[in-house]
């Protein structure tokens, strides 16, 4: 971990070189990030798709078997089985992805932006409410487009873009900078790779596509 910390320092300082920008060098070095991790996003992104296809069918095994939850259990691991599905994978590459992302948001946490402008942003070391207002706006898009229609599942597309945007209120901008850099490229990242996974599977299913 302590080689990741240099390697990110030294990479935002290079970006910085590049740009003479640190708000330009933050969003150079998010854009790394997410290309160094764009094996593991992709496979993560599989694994859930395939668990969201999977989950009428365990629903319908579930009802089947509701007196029987040992023969449900072994019906669902046989339907896991039958698909490669794996119901933590999603869950395992996401927590292999937060040591980073921890570890680059202390570094640029670490930073000394003291006067470093960046568009209509005179110093990245002050909070900035445009900011804080934008990295809750495309939080809220991206977790709309992730949830489902339960009523907890909406009650967290709301709140969690509200608390994100109230933690913008106080964090550095250029913290701030990093994380809308992160919510932006997540975005289209995952309308990508959902793209992708639904062409792909619509030539082995014989769709039009071709």
């Amino acid at each position: 971990m302590g080689f990741l910390n240099t390697w990110f320092t030294n990479l935002l300082e290079f970006f910085f070189q590049l740009s003479n920008n640190y708000g330009v060098a933050i969003i150079m070095l998010t854009v790394t990030y997410k290309v160094v991790l764009l094996p593991l996003t992709w496979v993560q992104r599989k694994s859930m798709n395939v668990m969201k296809e999977l989950t009428p069918l365990q629903q319908e095994i579930q009802e089947k078997y509701k007196n029987d939850p040992q023969e449900a259990n072994k019906r669902i691991m046989e339907l896991y089985k039958q698909h490669n599905a794996n119901p933590f994978g999603g869950c395992l590459l996401s927590l292999l992805q937060l040591p980073i992302a921890f570890i680059l948001f202390s570094v640029l946490r670490a930073t000394n932006f003291e006067g470093a402008s960046f568009l209509w942003i005179s110093d990245l070391t002050k909070p900035d409410i445009i900011l804080a207002l934008l990295t809750g706006a495309i939080s809220y898009l991206q977790m709309n487009m992730e949830t489902t229609a339960t009523s907890t599942n909406k009650t967290s597309t709301y709140l969690f873009p509200v608390f994100i945007a109230i933690m913008g209120l106080y964090l550095p901008s250029g913290l701030s900078v990093y994380l809308v850099s992160v919510y932006i490229l997540s975005y289209f990242e995952v309308r990508l790779i959902n793209a992708l996974l639904d062409r792909k599977k619509a030539k082995v299913e014989g769709g039009a596509q071709k």
